[in-house]
This record gives structure tokens, C-alpha cells and sequence, in this order.
């Protein structure tokens, strides 16, 4: 790790335990916090750059598949490990379906964190990086025209280690990236984006946190800005013209889904892209579903039931898997705020 990036983590790991980590029982995301940083920041407080350089390999956070390479016999009769293989199989069909594949071609996946790869034809990416390649490439195909040729500022509500931002920034320069996530979380994606861009400037927890307004000269100041969810408020009502979530907003409890859905940033900014269940019950014991999230507030512009997610693969008996289909399926949607926004695009 270079030695640069450990430092500063270090810095602001010991300013997030001078703060207090989160930990909230009652809430999904907030309980994993207090959990999964124990996973890279040992009990005296100090960094672990092993755990760090290889997160996506141990599942900090955030899952990935495959969570296992197939080399082995063991590899290749665990139902478990074969589950996430068939799961991958199988978005590799979906992907080419959908003419998503070239977005791989030209951003394949990233490697720190260590993560495992699928490699077919060529393609090389896993399952969470064919995630955000789709997003990217429903932004690309809807809104191109205007990321292309206006400056837009993208707020991505829960965006994990920030692989959709960062691919923004790289097909869409003129975009300006904030990555709304808890410090435990950010601390990753400071680590992430820092080595997968060693020129771009990004913010440490800390700035967010003596920064008196996270508004657009703040923004300006950094090519990806990384705020942590105790610093939302500061975010100015201005800031945002694209604000952006992908499955977390139907995971929260009802009480953060509606902070966030009818703040100010989110509701003054120009354009919404979200991909979230339909219904969020019974997975998650919460009344949120597709009409909660006012949609009916936005010119549709692209609206969609998602082919991506559909069911997964379970490990069964040991040596077997299952297929498990979701309760829910997801609906994928950009919306314009401004009736006259321009729409539809596309970028090469």
C-alpha cells in the first residue's frame, strides 16, 4: 500500500474512534459498521493494510461474487462456492443480452481490494462490478447528451467503495463525484479510489467533517468528494444535480429512507437514477415500496423491471445448489425533475 494512502487512513481511523463508531442495532447498515470495521482496524486502533489490500477478497462490507476461485476439487465440489459461479454464469448472459458487455471491455474490473474475477471471452469482471456497469451504462444510454456536454454534480446515496462514481468520472469528466456512506465504509473507498487514481484529489473524512458546508465550491476543491452520513445535512439544498441509489434505499429502515428521499439535495436535484425492489417486505420488515419513492415527481425518462436481478444461487446439502428466486423483483428508472430537462443520449 502506498505509503501516502496508509498514513492518511491511519489519520482518520484514529479521528473516527476519537468521534465514536457507529453502531445502531435497529438499523441493517448501521449495525455492520461497528462489525466489519473490526475486520481491517485491530483493538489498539491501528491498521491492518493486509486486511485493507484484500477487503473485496474477505467480504468487508460489502459482498462479492464469486467469493471463491474454482481451481481446486474442493472449489469445484462445494455447493457454496459453485453457487456464486453459477450466479456469475448467468449475468454474463444477461449482460450480453443487454449489450452491457462492451462497458466491460472498456472498463474492466479493478483490482484493489484483491477481488475474485470471472474471466470469459475476454471480459473480466464479478458480479458487484457488473452491477455498477450497469448503471453506468443505463446513465450513458439516457442521459449522455447532458453528462457529455454540461457539468453535473452526482450524489450516490450508499454507493459502497464508489465503483459507479468512479466510472463516471472516467467516461463523463465533467462530472463531480460525492459518495455518501459511513466513515467505516468511506475508509475503504478513500483506499479504493486513491489506488485506482493516485492523481485524483480526494477528501479524508476529517475535511468533510471541519468543512462548514459541503456545497459546490467545497466540491470543486477535489475530484471525488467523499462525505460521511453524519456530515448529509451539510450537503447545500444546490449542490446536486444528479442524485443516484441502487438497492440500499430499500433496505433502510423507513425512518433513514425518508431523510434521504425527501431531502433537499435529493429533491432539488435535477435528474434521480435508482435501481430498488418493488417491494421491500418481506426480505426486510419495512412497508417501503415503489410508490414511495415519488416517482410520479419525475418526466420518465427510462423505466424498467431489472433482468439483472432476479434470484440467486444457494449452497445445498454440501455438495448441491439451489436456485432461489427474490420475493421482489427490481424496477430500474431515471427521471427528470425539470419537465424540460433534455433526456435521452448516448455517449461512445
Amino acid at each position: 500500500m502506498d505509503e501516502d494512502i496508509a498514513a492518511k487512513l491511519q489519520t482518520q481511523i484514529d479521528g473516527l474512534i476519537a468521534r465514536g463508531i457507529t453502531c445502531d442495532p435497529d438499523d441493517l447498515w448501521s449495525a455492520r459498521a461497528a462489525a466489519n470495521i473490526r475486520k481491517f482496524v485491530d483493538p489498539q486502533g491501528r491498521l491492518n493494510m493486509d486486511a485493507v489490500e484484500n477487503f473485496r477478497r474477505r467480504q468487508v462490507f460489502v459482498n462479492e461474487a464469486p467469493g471463491a476461485d474454482r481451481q481446486s476439487l474442493k472449489d469445484h465440489l462445494s455447493g457454496w462456492r459453485r453457487a456464486g459461479w453459477r450466479l456469475i454464469e448467468d449475468r454474463y448472459d444477461v449482460m450480453k443480452e443487454a449489450g452491457d458487455l462492451e462497458w466491460v471491455r472498456k472498463y474492466p474490473i479493478a483490482m484493489p481490494g484483491n477481488p475474485y474475477v470471472f474471466e470469459k471471452d475476454g471480459y473480466r469482471f464479478n458480479k458487484r462490478w457488473s452491477h455498477n456497469i450497469r448503471y453506468l451504462s443505463l446513465a450513458a444510454a439516457h442521459l449522455g447528451d447532458t453528462l457529455t456536454t454540461d457539468s453535473h454534480t452526482l450524489l450516490d446515496i450508499g454507493g459502497g467503495y464508489g465503483i459507479f462514481p468512479m466510472l463516471m468520472k472516467r467516461e463523463f469528466p465533467k462530472v463531480s463525484p460525492i459518495l455518501l456512506e459511513f466513515p467505516e465504509q468511506l475508509l475503504l473507498a478513500y483506499y479504493f479510489i486513491r489506488s485506482c487514481h493516485p492523481d485524483w484529489r480526494v477528501n479524508t473524512i476529517d475535511e468533510a467533517e471541519q468543512a462548514a458546508s459541503i456545497d459546490a465550491d467545497f466540491v470543486a476543491k477535489y475530484d471525488f468528494v467523499l462525505v460521511p452520513i453524519s456530515c448529509f445535512e451539510k450537503i447545500a439544498p444546490d449542490a446536486v444535480t444528479i442524485a443516484a441509489n441502487f438497492f440500499s434505499l430499500g433496505e433502510m429502515s423507513e425512518e433513514w429512507f425518508d431523510t434521504y428521499i425527501n431531502s433537499a439535495p435529493v429533491q432539488n436535484a435535477r435528474y434521480l437514477i435508482t435501481i430498488n425492489r418493488f417491494f421491500s417486505r418481506p426480505t426486510y420488515n419495512t412497508s417501503i415500496d415503489v410508490l414511495r419513492y415519488g416517482l410520479d415527481k419525475y418526466r420518465k425518462i427510462y423505466f424498467e423491471e431489472s433482468k439483472y436481478e432476479l434470484g440467486y444461487y444457494e449452497g445445498r446439502w454440501k455438495f448441491f445448489t439451489k436456485y432461489i428466486p427474490y420475493t421482489s423483483r427490481f424496477f430500474e428508472f431515471i427521471g427528470a425533475r425539470d419537465r424540460n430537462a433534455p433526456g435521452r443520449g448516448t455517449s461512445a
